[in-house]
């Protein structure tokens, strides 16, 4: 008799802009739908991703938790191997460590400043990952420095770090030094390509199987009975993202025709029916899924070609739509 094949990996993803409450349903609901993994976002002045991250654990039995991307900027090594340590040690095995640079606006409006952002990364998981040992560490880099530092707390594993990457550079970073890579969301497939091509170009460099790198990535997904609406939802976040000067070489590099400015200048005015009106209608079957229950899986698929390994659906739109996509991340 064959063996069946080994199920396929969905996460889901939080934005911690909703209530603690509601996403701690959610992560039940995903859970108890078979849902793998459980990415929790940092925005800084919304939800924190640790505290949250702990709340998730101890709300479910077996899904994996993932606070997501903690800033290499806002925290500094010791305290997110602490961090990671804790995490570990109430849940064990049910836990990933996800990193990036950050939101540079958000960042500065801390008053810092996002720089050198591969050398930071680098020095950080390294630091993080001589403090897991356990061992008294010595560190002596650019930016970070450790005198005989230790983790008391030792992890029973080396808890896998993913390295939350954009730009060449941190995608080539992602392939050398982590355990996988989180691709950001409304990245079209052709794009993530791409970047997937970088990251394994930046594994081979190092003398790594690019295999060995997982790679995550979110995708905006917009789940209703109404699929007209969905795809509405998806035209607003888009016009809010394409903003962001990486989105340019995405819309070049797929083929996307937009005006970026308007349609940024739209949105920050909060205009977004000229937003929403400025977002070609393919650029939702581009960069995201979205429509009805029975017409998301098969685009799905799309993300999956890829090179995804784990699809992390971020859900836009109202509670039910939430619900609906924790629904189509289990069925998938």
């Amino acid at each position: 008799m064959t063996a069946p094949p080994p199920r396929r990996t969905v996460g889901f993803a939080l934005d911690g802009m909703i209530p603690i409450a509601e996403m701690i349903e959610l992560v039940r609901l995903a859970e108890g739908r078979g849902v793998r993994s459980a990415w929790m976002a940092e925005h800084m002045g919304y939800r924190d991703a640790v505290g949250a991250s702990m709340a998730f654990l101890a709300a479910t039995r077996s899904l994996t938790v993932v606070p997501t991307a903690v800033s290499v900027y806002a925290r500094h090594p010791m305290i997110a191997a602490m961090t990671a340590a804790t995490l570990e040690e109430y849940a064990p095995g049910r836990t990933l460590f996800s990193l990036a640079s950050g939101n540079p606006r958000a960042l500065g409006e801390m008053g810092l400043a996002v720089e050198q952002p591969v050398v930071v990364t680098r020095e950080y998981v390294r630091v993080m990952r001589a403090l897991f040992t356990g061992v008294p560490a010595i560190f002596d880099g650019t930016v970070f420095h450790l005198k005989d530092a230790r983790l008391h707390v030792v992890p029973p594993r080396p808890i896998p770090i993913y390295v939350a990457a954009m730009g060449p550079r941190m995608l080539e970073l992602a392939g050398e030094i982590g355990d996988g890579v989180v691709l950001s969301a409304a990245l079209s497939p052709t794009y993530i390509r791409h970047s997937l091509d970088l990251v394994a170009a930046g594994a081979r460099r190092a003398g790594r199987d690019p295999a060995g790198v997982v790679a995550a990535g979110l995708v905006l997904t917009a789940v209703s009975a109404d699929g007209d609406g969905a795809r509405r939802e998806v035209k607003k976040m888009l016009a809010y993202l394409f903003r962001n000067r990486f989105i340019a070489e995405n819309l070049e590099i797929t083929g996307t025709r937009v005006d970026r400015q308007a349609t940024a200048d739209a949105a920050a005015r909060g205009d977004w029916a000229t937003a929403i009106a400025l977002v070609p209608d393919d650029a939702v079957a581009q960069y995201a899924v979205a429509g009805t229950p029975a017409e998301c899986p098969a685009q799905l698929e799309r993300f999956r070609a890829a090179g995804l390994t784990e699809p992390v659906l971020l859900a836009l739109g109202d509670a039910e739509s939430r619900r609906l996509a924790v629904e189509l991340a289990g069925a998938v």
